[in-house]
């Protein structure tokens, strides 16, 4: 069992640290969705112009 004098020492202390945290948690929480489909989507991309390209070398 977590002693209690871990959330107590790693909250944080002060309005603007608080702050902080949460927009820096909504923000990390948004990207997780968002990230895999801009990965994919530049993959897919990536791999229709090098399709292009060795065809137009052929």
């Amino acid at each position: 069992m977590l002693p209690c004098g871990i959330f107590r020492d790693t909250f944080p202390s002060a309005g603007p640290d608080l702050a902080k945290l949460l927009f820096g948690s909504f923000v990390a929480g948004f990207t997780e969705r968002r990230l895999p489909q801009m990965i994919s989507k530049v993959t897919s991309r990536g791999s229709e112009v090098a399709e292009g390209d060795d065809a137009a070398d052929r």
